[in-house]
């Protein structure tokens, strides 16, 4: 997070979000800024919806008028939102993040000590989960959350909130997969987001708070007009059929005609049966 986002598009759709989320969990909610220094570029400038309200403000008018306020009062950081108290109930956590691993690990510490024993905590990086090609400590890491501080905060008993910028790529895949490596990470299969068409929220919720999240949560993406994802609908999505003809190389998921550049024989073909697999 920068406070250069603060109001634009993707913060209304966050906050919303959170405002729904929280009171049903019961739990109460901790919001990891994850805050890195502003950069110089455009990002954030996503306002026109202020100028909208027909649109954009009948979906939560109190949360619109004061992020509205915000931006119109040239107050575009993280404390302000706090001060406006957009969030009811929670506690916010604005240190800054930097890329150096020891301040990292100091970072999260630090933060651990003001969580309590259980609750909805979101993390807010500017990008959203770890690169693969990227570790804790390498220029621009602090833009990410990584998978390992993932898992150790749904071992310590909360409930989880996580921002992420889509990448360009299709949208199913790129869930699919984030959702395998959430999955892997924190042992929960019941896993779901809300999604706009330039991000998602990825939720991982605790056993015993999966059918109030995920019923806010996709009461929620009707009204806004968003995208409910459930990981199990996606896993099902990735079951490929593979289809073996004796003589020829097995086809998955293909359209393409399985008689063009067959096999050279001089042999007579025997009469076979395809065998179909579907994993």
């Amino acid at each position: 997070m920068k406070d250069q986002y603060v109001g634009d598009l993707n913060d209304f759709e966050k906050y919303a979000l959170l405002r729904v989320l929280g009171p049903v969990s019961g739990l109460p909610l901790l919001v990891c800024w994850m805050l890195t220094p502003p950069d110089g570029r455009g990002d954030g400038g996503n306002l026109a919806y202020l100028n909208q309200p027909r649109r954009f403000r009948h979906l939560d008018p109190e949360l619109f008028d004061q992020l509205n306020a915000i931006v119109s009062a040239g107050d575009r950081r993280v404390g302000a939102v706090g001060e406006a108290q957009l969030l009811p109930r929670a506690t916010f956590f604005s240190p800054r993040l930097e890329d150096a691993r020891q301040s990292r690990i100091l970072y999260f510490r630090e933060f651990w000590a003001t969580a309590p024993e259980e609750g909805l905590v979101f993390f807010d990086p500017d990008i959203g989960l770890e690169r693969s090609n990227l570790a804790p400590g390498h220029a621009g890491s602090s833009m990410y959350l990584f998978l390992g501080e993932v898992t150790d905060a749904y071992r310590r008993g909360h409930s989880l909130v996580i921002y992420q910028h889509f990448p360009r790529e299709q949208r199913e895949s790129y869930l699919a997969r984030t959702f395998e490596r959430l999955s892997d990470a924190t042992g929960q299969a019941a896993l779901f987001a809300v999604a706009s068409s330039r991000v998602a929220f990825l939720v991982i919720p605790q056993p015993e708070h999966v059918g109030d999240l995920a019923r806010a949560a996709e009461g929620h993406a009707v009204r806004w007009e968003l995208k409910y994802w459930d990981a199990r609908d996606l896993t099902a999505l990735r079951a490929e059929i593979v289809l073996r003809v004796p003589g020829y190389p097995p086809t998955k998921n293909e359209a393409k005609s399985l008689l063009s550049n067959p096999p050279r024989s001089t042999a007579r073909p025997r009469r076979t049966r395809p065998d179909i697999a579907i994993r």
